[in-house]
């Protein structure tokens, strides 16, 4: 198993593009990989499990990453959200 602590910087958090980004990336591997916030968790692969999550810009998260590919995974998805989504604001 793999876990990270990951702040979200990005100017909008894990709103609906960058929930879809995030769950692409996660099914592109077969670990089985979680997003938590607290006490609530979230499938990477399921959109709308991240988008319940809420979280907001500033918010530490933490990612863990199950699987025969779960090191390559955590650190696809830590790039994905330390870019801040590709976002340019």
């Amino acid at each position: 198993m793999v876990k990270l602590q990951i702040t979200l910087t990005n100017k909008w958090g894990l709103h609906a593009r960058s929930s879809y980004a995030l769950e692409a990336l996660a099914r592109s591997f077969g670990a089985a990989i979680t997003v938590a916030r607290g006490g609530a968790r979230a499938d990477a692969k399921k959109m709308d499990e991240l988008l319940a999550l809420a979280v907001e810009p500033g918010t530490s998260l933490e990612l863990m990453a199950v699987g025969p590919d779960e090191e390559r995974a955590a650190a696809a998805l830590a790039e994905l959200i330390g870019s801040k989504f590709g976002e340019k604001e």
